[in-house]
């Protein structure tokens, strides 16, 4: 049988009730779970208010100056002064046509590119959630190990405290080594429980303080683990964060364009009413401004802010093609150090043939424990590995069911 699909059915699965190792099913509701904590919270809330007040700041910034409206009212003084005369008056000042158009331009392809990067974040919300379960998954599956593991010790512990109470074969000595034993893992049982509370916690307040049911989650989600190509592929071709480099780039040319066009002379426009001596005068108001000095280095900076995107984009790309490469490889690696424990643990036969040499005076009880404590150790690495598998291919697979999460759509809400 293929190793990938190997591990998927056995890896987590429970091998009965003397074993450490958990055979199981993928749970029922894993993506339940993750649905209810994206839809409380609140950093993606933020993410996309913080987006939409961006592209509302940008869209003020287009529209024309407010109309001026201006009144002058002035008393003669003097004989010579003949009465007194006043004057009204209502201006709107233009920048260059194009510069609005540039500018619409500029927050139209930004609210495409804002849709594709809230994906992104929307995907990077679902892989925290899902490796927080998986993690809450880890924990309590090491804690029902530790459970029956000590249970099989206090079991072991009350048959040798009757034998010692008879004057049974068992020392004193064993006898308080057992004890130490016991206790040992009991201590390790609520060292995990308290891990596992604090996973529960930060869980539900990633989801927004939502009380979050994950009782019924003791398995990992089956996610498939493709090969190397296959994941950069989906990175070129469906990555919202790398679809988006095109609008905001373009969006970032677009400015550009806009400043521009703002070094070039502005309009003020008006009428004008003016009443003298009982003579009324009509007539408009024409003005250019001239922006020799205001916007002086504008072009500059939206030159430099287009190139920062750019380089901005290349950067977050290769960062993300080196973590696919490297998760991909130690993923694999996973695969093949647990083949080893699965050809091993995977009969779960172990614990039962340790209690029978025990029982048959075959061990001493030192010998015993020192072995339970190995089996117990390796049984931990193996759900370690388990566990560490499964985060990396949730994190492999950020957009693995990601059409059962609602993104936003910034051109429909601009």
């Amino acid at each position: 049988m293929n190793l990938k699909i190997y591990i998927t059915l056995i890896a987590a699965t429970a091998v009965s009730a003397g074993s450490a190792c958990i055979k199981a099913a993928t749970p029922a509701g894993f993506d339940e779970i993750v649905a209810e904590v994206i839809a409380g919270n609140p950093a993606l809330g933020a993410e996309r208010a913080r987006m939409a007040a961006e592209l509302g700041a940008e869209a003020a910034e287009n529209i024309p100056s407010d109309p001026e409206v201006s009144f002058e009212y002035l008393w003669g003084i003097g004989k010579l002064a003949d009465g007194n005369k006043w004057n009204a008056g209502i201006s709107q000042s233009f920048d260059w046509p194009g510069v609005y158009s540039a500018r619409r331009k500029a927050t139209a392809r930004r609210a495409t590119a804002f849709s594709l990067l809230y994906r992104d974040r929307m995907a990077d919300a679902v892989r925290d959630a899902r490796t927080a379960l998986i993690d809450i998954i880890g924990c309590r599956r090491r804690l029902e190990l530790c459970r029956r593991q000590s249970a099989t010790l206090d079991s072991l512990l009350e048959s040798s405290r009757n034998a010692f109470e008879r004057g049974g074969a068992i020392t004193i000595l064993d006898y308080k080594k057992l004890q130490i034993e016991s206790n040992k893992m009991r201590v390790l049982c609520d060292d995990t429980e308290a891990e596992l509370d604090a996973l529960r916690a930060s869980l539900i307040a990633m989801g927004g303080n939502r009380l979050i049911d994950t009782e019924s989650l003791l398995n990992y989600p089956a996610m498939p683990l493709l090969t190397e190509a296959e994941y950069l592929d989906i990175l070129d071709t469906q990555d919202p964060y790398v679809l988006s480099r095109a609008p905001m780039l373009d969006a970032g040319r677009e400015r550009l364009s806009a400043a521009r066009r703002s070094r070039l002379p502005g309009f003020t426009i008006g009428y004008s009413f003016e009443n003298e001596a009982g003579e009324h005068f009509t007539g408009f108001s024409a003005a250019i401004t001239l922006p020799v000095w205001s916007r002086r280095r504008s072009i500059t900076a939206a030159d430099m802010e287009l190139q920062a995107t750019a380089d901005e984009y290349t950067s977050a790309y290769l960062a993300r093609r080196a973590s696919i490469i490297s998760d991909r490889a130690a993923a694999a690696a996973l695969d093949r150090r647990l083949e080893g424990y699965i050809a091993a643990l995977g009969d779960g036969s172990y614990p039962a043939l340790l209690r029978k040499a025990l029982d048959g005076g075959a061990m001493s009880m030192l010998d015993y424990l020192r072995e339970m404590n190995f089996y117990t150790e390796s049984c931990l690495e193996f759900e370690s590995l388990l566990q560490r598998r499964a985060r990396l291919l949730a994190i492999l697979n950020r957009f693995h069911n990601i059409e059962a999460f609602e993104s936003f759509n910034f051109e429909k809400n601009t």
